[in-house]
């Protein structure tokens, strides 16, 4: 007759080992118990136990695990089953063992333990119940709702283990799905990583981008990626995309309009890092970039000029390039000079974002003739 460690699973010899080679049988279907629990516990990543954990494990018509498809009547009827044999054990055998003295002997013991055996061969093949089969179908989707709620509600359905899995496909794949619809998601993945999660991510973003050279996957980064989180990366990643910024930003072209509507993409990887500049150790020299791109533009009249500060108002109307003294005299002279095209961002400084300086800014240009930031 073959012995017990010969029968059951590899892992649940090991839990009941110690304890059941010392005749210590009860004791053993305890810890079994426990360890059944605990890998329950473990794949829903709930902080429930017994009957409770197991009711939101395997009841209802969601369960967190699934044993197997649910598509039968006989498929759901197997996962009732086997949430009732779960919440048995629980209650017929480990908590009385929990709260009384048992001296469970060897044939007992065998009994129990091959059917806690039996039963954890379902749960450990058991799966998450999730609504989506295919993360990376769904997000690659053109029609993506990109509303906060959509994304809210998305992530809550994400099971935690694959958060940064998927985050990291999702930057992997970049050059192929929509990341503006994507991009409220995606940051919410970057928020909720834990610390030893965002700590793995942020290597794999800094390996990256330190080779990356396809402008559409760099463009793509910024819109996926958080701009408060910049100086998190790696220092060599940083400096090679900031001086590739820096670059754009020197080589902008200011020829003509065909020339300038030919130069799309340009344009638009341009605009995209706009919110990641004023975390750059270089930002100052791209300012001054700037300051020239918008003292020269008046050449090509004013149309070409509503055009360029359209393209780069995410940055001429910061503090941070505002502020500067080389640009308060240039910005006093083009609100005078061209007050239809710098006016209306002026005001969504004033009655949008509230922001106090620019109130100031904007009462003192149109009571006096200049405009002190």
């Amino acid at each position: 007759m073959k012995e017990i460690k010969d029968l059951v699973r590899i892992e649940v010899w090991k839990i009941i080992e110690t304890n059941y080679e010392k005749e210590s049988y009860s004791t053993a279907i305890k810890d079994l118990c426990i360890y059944l629990n605990d890998i329950v516990r473990e794949k829903t990543e709930l902080e429930l136990d017994g009957t409770s954990l197991m009711d939101k494990a395997f009841m209802g018509e969601k369960p967190l695990l699934k044993v197997n498809e649910l598509n039968t009547r006989t498929e759901k009827d197997i996962q009732q089953g086997i949430g009732f044999l779960a919440k048995g054990i629980c209650l017929s055998i480990r908590n009385p063992r929990s709260h009384k003295i048992y001296k469970d002997d060897k044939e007992t013991a065998d009994t129990i333990i091959l059917f806690i055996n039996y039963l954890l061969g379902f749960i450990s093949k058991s799966e998450q119940y999730t609504l989506i089969d295919n993360w990376m179908e769904l997000i690659s989707d053109s029609n993506f709702p990109r509303g906060q709620e959509y994304a809210n509600t998305l992530f809550e359905s994400v099971p935690k283990k694959q958060r940064l899995e998927i985050l990291i496909q999702i930057f992997k794949e970049r050059d192929v799905i929509y990341p503006d619809n994507i991009q409220l998601f995606s940051h919410k993945l970057i928020n909720e990583l834990n610390d030893t999660e965002y700590k793995a991510f942020i290597n794999f973003i800094s390996k990256d981008i330190i080779t990356v050279s396809v402008n559409e996957m760099l463009d793509s980064f910024f819109i996926l990626f958080i701009p408060e989180k910049w100086n998190d990366i790696d220092k060599l990643s940083k400096m090679r995309i900031e001086d590739i910024v820096f670059q754009y930003f020197n080589n902008y072209k200011l020829e003509t309009e065909e020339y300038y509507f030919e130069y799309q993409k340009e344009r638009q990887f341009l605009k995209n890092s706009y919110k990641y500049v004023r975390y750059f150790k270089n930002k100052e020299i791209i300012y001054d970039c700037i300051n020239s791109i918008l003292n020269v533009c008046d050449e090509y009249g004013e149309e070409y000029e509503k055009m360029i500060v359209q393209d780069l108002k995410d940055i001429i109307f910061t503090d941070e390039f505002a502020l500067k003294d080389e640009n308060k005299k240039l910005l006093n002279e083009k609100i005078h000079k061209h007050s239809d095209i710098y006016y209306p961002y002026m005001c969504d400084k004033i009655l949008f974002d509230k922001d106090k300086n620019w109130i100031e800014a904007f009462e003192k240009t149109f009571n006096k003739n200049y405009l002190p930031f």
